[in-house]
């Protein structure tokens, strides 16, 4: 008896928990305002920008702006070269602070975006910088809250993050 007690008092302490993560992962999920929407592949339409850490490492990031069911829509993709274990948490804790921008504007945050092999990608120099001139990455995308606008298609589309990123163990 005394062990089915302790039994139900752990299961609805487990359930208590449980529907606490649940809920704030709703409440997380309803704040940025993000569907998640299927991936695409990375082509010449994307912006393709660098953030360059220290020893040389740097982390590509591609971007795309789109229509979807006359919402704002953004795909995403990084890779990286070289780096070790603390450069992969450090990117990690910056894209999971970072935001997307277009013409100065914050979209939302940059954390949906997915890191693929950089094999295969070749980028070429063009007026409006870099582009991507082929890539098998595939990269996640969202729809959001906000009304499309026919200027997104000119718009500059960045991201904006932290200054300073540090580790904590």
């Amino acid at each position: 008896m005394r062990n089915t007690n302790k039994n139900i008092v752990e299961t609805r302490r487990f359930a208590k928990i449980l529907g606490s993560v649940i809920t704030l992962s709703v409440l997380i999920a309803g704040c940025t305002g993000y569907e998640r929407i299927p991936k695409q592949t990375v082509d010449q339409d994307y912006t393709v920008l660098a953030l360059n850490w220290q020893k040389g490492e740097s982390t590509l990031i591609v971007l795309k702006a789109f229509n979807s069911e006359d919402r704002l829509a953004v795909c995403g993709s990084r890779t990286r070269s070289g780096g070790s274990d603390s450069h992969a948490q450090l990117e990690q804790q910056f894209f999971n602070q970072a935001s997307v921008v277009i013409e100065g504007e914050e979209i939302g945050p940059l954390a949906f975006i997915n890191q693929v092999p950089r094999s295969g990608l070749e980028i070429e120099e063009n007026t409006a910088g870099y582009a991507v001139k082929q890539w098998s990455g595939k990269a996640n995308c969202v729809r959001t809250e906000m009304p499309w606008k026919d200027d997104y298609l000119k718009a500059t589309i960045d991201f904006r993050g932290p200054n300073r990123v540090s580790i904590r163990n």
